[in-house]
């Protein structure tokens, strides 16, 4: 369980850190046509994270 709690705050620490919350907030100020490429990178950070998260899990069977 501690393992699985600490690799879970490893993926929330990563998916909210300085640097990705920089790197949306810069996307924000630019044209409408970015906002395409925004979801595209935000789809890939949440896709990342759970991908990290389910091999947490798998890893405390």
């Amino acid at each position: 369980q501690v393992q699985s709690l600490t690799g879970t705050i490893t993926v929330e620490q990563r998916f909210l850190s300085p640097e990705n919350a920089a790197r949306l907030r810069d996307h924000s100020t630019h044209p409408p046509g970015a906002a395409r490429q925004l979801h595209a990178q935000l789809d890939g950070m949440i896709f990342s994270a759970v991908r990290e998260a389910v091999g947490v899990l798998r890893g405390c069977k």
